[in-house]
């Protein structure tokens, strides 16, 4: 019965990884190892908002900052930056060692030529600026 429990389990988040917009998005939280925390973090969309908003972590080397912006708008944009262009953390020059296991993701290739997901991998740190950051799933919001 263990075994069969564990099955669906992975058969459900696969499922919620994979599958096209869901209508609930992802909480997670940034930690490093320097002590930096972003707190929670509601990244995608929500059932009223989803085929307009895609929240999505990203960096703005401007206010050094683990911030939220819309992937949907262009060009993408830091909220209260004017100074730079924010990074999202899927690019390349901002993952430290990718990650094998996917912990959140969104299909977005239809709209933005791209799937989003964060990894278990390391990211860059806005604070110390070493590849050490983590991301963390906490939850779902609607």
């Amino acid at each position: 019965m263990k075994r069969f429990g564990r099955t669906v389990l992975w058969l459900g988040l696969l499922w919620i990884l994979t599958a096209a917009p869901a209508l609930a998005g992802s909480v997670v939280q940034a930690r490093c190892d320097c002590g930096y925390h972003s707190g929670q973090l509601l990244i995608f969309g929500g059932k009223s908002n989803f085929q307009s908003v895609c929240w999505f972590p990203a960096y703005c080397p401007g206010v050094k900052e683990v911030l939220l912006i819309n992937m949907y708008q262009t060009p993408l944009a830091s909220p209260g930056c004017t100074e730079a262009q924010p990074l999202p953390y899927d690019h390349p020059s901002l993952v430290g060692k990718p990650g094998r296991h996917p912990i959140a993701g969104w299909s977005t290739k239809d709209r933005i030529g791209r799937n989003l997901v964060l990894t278990n991998g390391t990211y860059l740190c806005p604070v110390c600026g070493q590849k050490t950051l983590r991301f963390f799933p906490t939850g779902m919001w609607d």
